[in-house]
């Protein structure tokens, strides 16, 4: 049967996706985290939007292996899966996912207010903001999800005329109601398609914005070198930003598009069309979930600070900054007595006194009393 072949070639298929996107992506984040936390690159308010991303892109990644792996079966579900087991998977791996939408999108309005209202930045986007901003954030979607804990769970289903128990149902018909109506065009429109469509039009700002900077820097009659190191570090960041928004379109609106028009098109008590509908979303889940893997890799080819950084990292080189100490001033209590070698003793501040004397004679006449005493011996030998 062709629905039945390409039904197993999908599940084959979200099990590969699901398993590189595992491997890689567990491991890319964590060193996401580690660079991004460097001296260097943390005193950045996108640094700190980096890292929350790259902890709820590894939530979605544990929460999303399971279901890769099982293949998207309610018959395996049952096999497999707890209740618990269930409605812990699906509580992170639909606030992870949400709360990395929402946070790449607060990180666009970061770099709007970098480049269109620099002179505010320094104000609003600090570090200790940044991440009380991105805790709220979170705290909010995860918050917000919390109903997946009461309302999944063991559920009664007839199916091949018998009745069998699912572990990750729903745990009464009210509940399946409201959210299957919930999580329809609602849910994806405000929390999908909202943030792709902020992400799509803030980007087109900043890139207006940064042509404006670069005309009027131009024409600008100041110094550029006192600037040049935060400039390239702003358009690094917003580079390594927009890639990452490119690749968040493109990974997760046919996801959202699966999610919310094919029930509506589709008539989904036809089996064929069923069955259709469960290979859509499979195929489109597991290029979602690439979307949770792939950001160092995105880091590495856009961010150039990111490179140097990761490079210094694992060539375990750091950079020494010697103290250096300017306008070092004498006074009563730093003077010290240092022998010599003759066993004589010389005073700090009688060497300092004689090194003023020789470069301004008559300072050193007024400030060294001594100075009037072995005049008038000398005139008095005369």
């Amino acid at each position: 049967m062709p629905y039945a072949t390409t039904l197993a070639a999908a599940k084959t298929f979200s099990k590969s996706i699901g398993i590189i996107s595992f491997v890689i992506g567990i491991p890319g984040n964590i060193i996401s985290i580690m660079v991004l936390l460097r001296p260097s690159l943390r005193e950045t308010s996108v640094s700190i939007y980096f890292v929350f991303l790259a902890i709820c892109d590894s939530l979605a990644l544990l929460a999303s292996f399971p279901i890769s792996v099982l293949g998207y079966s309610i018959n395996e579900y049952t096999n497999h899966y707890t209740q618990w087991t269930c409605k812990i998977n699906l509580y992170l791996l639909h606030a992870s996912a949400l709360c990395s939408y929402w946070l790449v999108m607060f990180c666009t309005f970061d770099r709007l207010i970098a480049v269109c209202y620099p002179f505010r930045a320094k104000q609003w986007l600090s570090p200790k903001k940044t991440t009380i901003y991105c805790t709220l954030l979170c705290g909010i979607v995860y918050a917000a999800f919390s109903y997946q804990l009461v309302t999944r769970g063991n559920q009664n289903i007839e199916r091949g005329g018998r009745n069998i128990t699912v572990n990750c149902g729903y745990t009464s018909p009210a509940h399946e109601y409201h959210t299957k109506r919930f999580e329809g065009w609602p849910y994806v429109s405000v929390f999908f398609f909202l943030p792709i469509v902020i992400i799509i039009i803030t980007n087109v700002v900043i890139m207006r914005g940064i042509r404006k900077h670069e005309a009027f820097k131009k024409h600008s009659t100041q110094p550029q070198a006192s600037t040049q190191r935060s400039n390239k570090q702003m358009r690094s960041l917003t580079i390594m930003l927009m890639v990452c928004c490119i690749a968040l379109v493109v990974l997760t609106t046919p996801n959202c598009i699966t999610h919310a028009l094919l029930p509506e098109i589709l008539d989904l008590t036809n089996f064929k069309e069923l069955i259709l509908y469960a290979i859509c979303r499979i195929i489109t889940t597991s290029i979602n979930n690439l979307n949770h893997a792939v950001n160092v890799f995105l880091y590495i080819l856009s961010g150039t600070r990111f490179r140097e950084e990761l490079i210094q990292m694992f060539s375990c080189k750091t950079k020494l900054a010697l103290p250096i100490r300017r306008n070092y001033k004498h006074n009563e209590s730093f003077k010290s007595s240092t022998k010599s070698k003759d066993g004589s003793h010389h005073d700090q501040s009688a060497s300092t006194a004689e090194t003023n004397s020789s470069a301004n004679p008559e300072s050193a006449k007024e400030t060294n009393p001594l100075s009037g005493m072995h005049e008038q011996t000398k005139d008095d030998e005369k």
